[in-house]
């Protein structure tokens, strides 16, 4: 009786055994349903934030492009200005 008792615990504390399809850990007991519920809520609060920072990323590059945008305006009407004094100061200098 001991002998089995013995069987019983060394199996038991063994290494998962690997079943006929190769998954070593199908025999190991479930997850206590509490813990299971709040892994899986956590698990969805970590989809919605990586969704929320996929977001934002995009909207950042969006923000990024508009700027450069806007400075590549700004210089090209600095030009413009520019161009348009020299044009002004030469025709006062031609009257």
């Amino acid at each position: 009786m001991s002998h089995e008792l013995s069987n019983v615990v060394s199996h038991k504390s063994s290494k998962p055994q690997q079943t006929e399809n190769g998954d070593l850990y199908k025999n190991l007991p479930q997850m206590h349903p509490d813990i299971d519920g709040r892994h899986q809520v956590h698990k969805l609060q970590e989809a919605e934030r990586t969704k929320e920072l996929q977001e934002l990323t995009q909207q950042l590059a969006l923000k990024e492009e508009l700027a450069a945008q806007l400075i590549a305006n700004m210089n090209h009407m600095s030009s413009v200005h520019t161009d348009y004094e020299n044009s002004i100061k030469d025709f006062q200098q031609q009257i």
